[in-house]
């Protein structure tokens, strides 16, 4: 069995997806294995994290205040740095 494959019935295990008949092989390989297990609880939560986490996405509205908002920052911070590199070019 490739890596590929280990790392799919993982995913699968998991998921809940995993068939009886290979999920003791899969238990079998992360006893054996501590790192992939290691992995493997730590994938788990973070899908676990993620099937919970609010699917709404926000109006348009927010969206495109935010996104200005963001922009404006951006835009603010750029200036602020070409500002002190001007400065220290006149003190050179």
């Amino acid at each position: 069995m490739t890596q590929a494959e280990r790392d799919e019935l993982v995913d699968l295990s998991i998921d809940d997806a995993l068939p009886e008949a290979l999920r003791a092989a899969t238990e079998a390989h992360l006893a054996a294995h501590l790192e992939a297990a290691a992995d493997a609880v730590t994938l788990q939560a973070i899908v676990r994290r993620l099937k919970s986490a609010p699917s709404d996405r926000p109006d348009a509205w927010f969206a495109e205040r935010a996104l200005d908002r963001l922009l404006r920052e951006h835009a603010e911070a750029q200036e602020a740095e070409q500002d002190t590199e001007r400065l220290q070019m006149r003190r050179i």
